[in-house]
């Protein structure tokens, strides 16, 4: 009887890991992560209103690389320079113009529907390095915010984000928002 068992065993152990393998790869084959550029708006909240450009807004740009970890998670290293614009204020105030680098972890609302070639609802949050290039010096900060994504097929989609963001070099708090284009890998 003991022999039975174990070769039934035997038999259904590959079985179930064949099926396992299979699911895995059917689920998780055409996408790995996303390649993402976007344009910026950035307003830094303590130097005036948000369309006073250049003295407390600007524009500028970021690009992401999205890693997906499974359906629920994501991990995403990102780069952005939000001031490209340079000028001084009349009121005495100008924008601190720096560049941003940090990591994020990515919580997807909907279960990253990219593979379901749907809409996605995400949250994230994380920490980063800021480089000033005025007197905001270099320092530490993190960024935390909603994003929204939709898709228009395997490969594309486009994306929207708003997000704060906090560095040390320069004690202010900075809202973005983002349009840009993601391109599934």
């Amino acid at each position: 009887m003991k022999k039975k068992f174990f070769a039934i065993i035997l038999v259904f152990i590959p079985m179930f890991v064949g099926a396992q393998t299979y699911y895995r790869m059917q689920s998780m084959s055409h996408t790995r992560g996303a390649l993402m550029f976007g344009a910026v708006y950035d307003w830094q909240v303590a130097k005036g209103g948000p369309f006073d450009l250049r003295e407390s807004s600007n524009v500028g740009f970021h690009m992401l690389i999205d890693f997906i970890i499974n359906p629920i998670w994501s991990f995403r290293l990102h780069a952005e320079i939000p001031g490209l614009m340079s000028g001084n204020s009349v009121h005495g105030k100008a924008y601190d113009r720096r560049g941003y680098a940090g990591a994020d972890i990515v919580l997807n609302i909907k279960g990253l529907n990219e593979w379901a070639m749907r809409d996605d609802f995400y949250v994230f949050f994380g920490p980063g390095i800021a480089a000033g290039v005025g007197n905001t010096g270099l320092g530490f900060g993190g960024t935390g915010g909603t994003g929204y994504a939709h898709y228009f097929g395997r490969a594309f989609g486009v994306y929207a984000e708003l997000k704060g963001t906090v560095c040390s070099g320069s004690n202010d708090l900075s809202l973005e928002g983002v349009l840009g284009v993601r391109l599934l890998f």
